[in-house]
């Protein structure tokens, strides 16, 4: 994973997570998964973190998980559900942070790179952003956290619309839906809530206090600490939505 997401904190406290495989649109190794659940984990125990932005290099934020690599590393049953449980945790720890968390996407954000920019709280766009989740045209089963997140972000309809087509959704209807919450040129630099940190507007609550209601905000109205919605910690939805998410967005196996 050497070098295959970079990690840089300026001195007013915003971090920049950035997927730096530009060569491939950031696609998401199984050790990057690892990385990726690693450095939020650790970002979100520093005090001199305020902020963090997830972006990629070059023309993309992240063309998903890198599929090349599924021969060798989702081959046997073990392998399958140790990748799945490398990538919930990636999700997690995003959505975990205490932190305010933005996704800057620009290019695609497609498959798994929708579902980390979903777990972010804010995603912000430009002129070339394309989100979508193309799980269905590739025989995928999209996971049912990352289903969740969709669900909350877009409603029920369109969450089927992104689903079932398969498509990948320009910048006007990724905004229509409610995939991306701004738009800002260049996507990472010219971020309003960025911008808003940067000029001290936050400073007085600071980031745990935000942490902390964005931790009640995730247990949404079904309740407590394990009711996050869904297992194993998905964000927003009591066990009622659970189970209409996997009726309605989930394909059989």
């Amino acid at each position: 994973m050497a070098n295959e997401i970079q990690v840089a904190v300026d001195a007013t406290g915003v971090a920049v997570v950035t997927l730096n495989r530009p060569e491939k649109r950031n696609v998401v190794s199984l050790a990057m998964w690892r990385g990726l659940g690693e450095i939020y984990r650790d970002l979100g125990r520093r005090s001199d973190v305020r902020v963090v932005i997830l972006t990629g290099a070059g023309g993309h934020f992240c063309g998903g998980a890198d599929i090349s690599e599924f021969a060798r590393v989702r081959n046997t049953v073990e392998d399958a559900h140790a990748y799945g449980e490398a990538g919930h945790a990636a999700t997690q720890a995003i959505i975990d942070l205490p932190q305010p968390t933005i996704a800057a996407v620009h290019g695609y954000g497609v498959g798994g790179g929708c579902g980390l920019a979903l777990a972010c709280d804010l995603r912000v766009g430009d002129a070339t952003t394309q989100m979508g989740i193309p799980a269905a045209r590739l025989s995928i089963v999209y996971s049912t956290l990352d289903c969740s997140l969709l669900l909350r972000a877009v409603g029920l309809a369109n969450a089927k619309l992104v689903l079932y087509s398969g498509r990948y959704f320009p910048l006007a209807d990724c905004r229509a839906m409610g995939l991306i919450d701004a738009v800002a040129e260049p996507v990472v630099h010219a971020c309003p809530a960025v911008a808003a940190w940067r000029q001290g507007g936050a400073r007085s609550a600071g980031p745990r206090r935000g942490g902390a209601a964005r931790r009640r905000d995730r247990r949404g109205a079904g309740g407590g600490g394990e009711q996050r919605g869904l297992p194993r910690g998905a964000a927003g939805l009591p066990g009622k939505a659970h189970a209409h998410v996997q009726r309605t967005l989930m394909p059989p196996r």
